[in-house]
């Protein structure tokens, strides 16, 4: 994560990663696919024909609370990282929570119509979608995008989450799914959006920066997986 950061504020300093996507999420997403992929599912996860089994959580109240201060902290975490005009402040975190509830709505509905009943869980990983992938453009959209961009990050979780446990991909806590896919999003809106207003290097560079990401996670986590898994 520190290299990561090093790099985007130091090998291209006109990008400006609001939220850390490029060197928080991506990397841990990046990370967690790595770490996951050597280590295998856990036990009982699949039946012998390969479907899967739902392994609930031991405490959801927990889990709801654990989000809430997620998702509280979270409005510190980006605003802190923000170096402008309080009124420019005080929109980032407005858009922060319209995306963070697009998010939630967008898989609460999505489990609803898919299950035949609410998925809390899933719900709270559409929350922490519509964070990741609303930060990159928080400070610079207004509130309709920034609930667009919570409601696709929402759809995108739930069916990137059913795909990668279909695939025997076991991530309980949804971090390949939540943070990379949301983050990608982020990233690639942001990029399009430097794009439309005129910064094609920035969008380029910006690309190219989350690719770094992603592979600096990514081979971070398979040695230290490789390594623990021989210990």
């Amino acid at each position: 994560v520190w290299l990561v950061g090093r790099c985007v504020s130091g090998w291209h300093a006109g990008i400006f990663d609001a939220s850390n996507t490029m060197s928080v999420h991506i990397v841990s997403a990046a990370g967690a696919l790595a770490a996951t992929s050597i280590t295998g599912p856990r036990l009982g996860k699949y039946y012998h024909t390969g479907e899967s089994i739902a392994l609930p959580g031991h405490n959801l109240p927990l889990t709801g609370l654990g989000l809430l201060l997620v998702w509280a902290g979270w409005m510190a975490f980006v605003t802190t990282s923000l170096d402008m005009e309080p009124i420019k402040l005080v929109r980032s975190v407005l858009n922060l929570q319209v995306a963070a509830g697009g998010g939630a709505i967008a898989a609460l509905v999505l489990t609803k119509s898919r299950f035949g009943k609410l998925d809390a869980t899933l719900v709270f990983n559409g929350v922490v979608a519509g964070l990741v992938a609303g930060g990159p453009l928080c400070h610079r959209i207004p509130l309709l995008p920034a609930l667009s961009i919570g409601i696709l990050s929402g759809i995108l979780v739930l069916r990137l989450s059913l795909w990668l446990d279909a695939h025997h991909v076991d991530d309980p806590a949804g971090i390949v799914a939540t943070m990379g896919g949301a983050g990608i999003i982020g990233i690639v809106l942001a990029s399009l959006f430097d794009l439309i207003t005129g910064n094609p290097e920035h969008s380029l560079w910006r690309l190219i920066l989350a690719i770094m990401a992603a592979a600096i996670g990514f081979s971070c986590a398979w040695i230290a997986a490789l390594f623990a898994r021989r210990r």
